[in-house]
């Protein structure tokens, strides 16, 4: 039996998908911290871990992190973190997104936070909704 050659490749996301899909190579993405297996020359298969951190004030203060998933083991919620967006997964209030853009278009029965701002997408209007003005709170 003959096996494939391994090929290693170290790159960022926004270059993967310019990769080739070939039997055998193990692609290391640095900025997602994810990893890449093609099995055959027609699947890729990611393997990507989840960050644990101990508390939700070390989340929110994190000053540039990365895209993917992060587990709060004091608050037992699970977060992801895609293009700049905050979603929680896992926990209270899945139905949150923390955000710093706002998305162009919306979803329904989002609560969208923006700058302590509560909006929430009107279907019919095709547009944000401010639920209430701006909030005097604690994160």
């Amino acid at each position: 039996m003959v096996r494939p050659t391994m090929k290693f490749i170290a790159t960022t996301r926004d270059k993967l998908d310019s990769i080739p899909i070939i039997a055998g190579s193990l692609i290391f993405v640095r900025d997602d911290r994810a990893i890449y297996l093609d099995v055959t020359d027609s699947q890729r298969t990611i393997y990507q871990s989840v960050i644990t951190i101990t508390s939700e004030e070390e989340r929110r203060t994190m000053i540039a992190p990365i895209d993917g998933f992060y587990y709060v083991q004091n608050e037992n919620t699970l977060w992801s973190y895609f293009n700049s967006l905050w979603v929680e997964v896992i926990g209270k209030n899945p139905n949150i997104v923390f955000t710093e853009k706002m998305p162009l278009i919306g979803t329904e029965n989002i609560i969208y936070v923006n700058n302590h701002i509560l909006y929430n997408w009107n279907k019919d209007k095709q547009e944000y909704e401010k639920l209430h003005a701006e909030m005097d709170w604690e994160e």
